[in-house]
C-alpha cells in the first residue's frame, strides 16, 4: 500500500474533530484507537480483571473506530481493514454473547462488540457479572 497522502492524513485529523464534537472527551487519532482496541482485545483474551463499568468503558474504544470509519478516506480504512478484522476475530473468539445481560447494557449503541461478555474472567470483573472464574 501507498503512503498516506494529505488527505488521508486530513480525513483522519477531521473524523477525531468531528467526534469530539459529538461528545468524545478529546480528539483521538485513529491510530490511538486501533491502539486501544488491540490492547482491550488482548486483555480480554488474557482474563479480563478490571470491574464491569471499566469493561464497557474500555469497549468503547471500538465504537469510536466504527464511527470514525466512514468519515476515512478509503485509503486510510483499507489500510487498517486487515487489523480491524483481524482485531475483531479474535475477539469474537475470546467472548460469547451476553445473553443473560450480564453486563446490564442499557442506552448503548446496541454495537455487536457492547453485547459480547470474555470466556476468561477474572477478580473483580467476573465477581462484578455474577461468574468468579479465578
Amino acid at each position: 500500500m501507498d503512503e498516506l497522502n494529505a488527505e488521508d492524513h486530513d480525513s483522519i485529523r477531521r473524523a477525531g474533530q468531528e467526534l469530539h464534537r459529538q461528545g468524545w472527551r478529546t480528539v483521538f487519532t485513529l491510530d490511538e484507537m486501533m491502539r486501544k482496541w488491540t490492547w482491550f482485545v488482548g486483555a480480554v483474551e488474557r482474563g479480563y480483571t478490571d470491574n464491569v463499568f471499566e469493561y464497557i468503558n474500555d469497549n468503547m474504544c471500538r465504537d469510536w473506530i466504527e464511527k470514525a470509519w466512514p468519515l476515512l478516506t478509503e485509503r486510510v480504512r483499507t489500510a487498517h481493514q486487515l487489523e480491524l478484522e483481524t482485531l475483531d476475530t479474535r475477539f469474537r473468539a475470546a467472548t460469547r454473547e451476553d445473553v443473560d445481560n450480564a453486563l446490564q447494557i442499557r442506552g448503548f449503541s446496541g454495537y455487536w462488540w457492547q453485547r459480547r461478555l470474555p470466556l476468561r474472567r477474572i477478580g473483580e470483573f467476573a465477581r462484578g457479572v455474577g461468574d468468579p472464574t479465578d
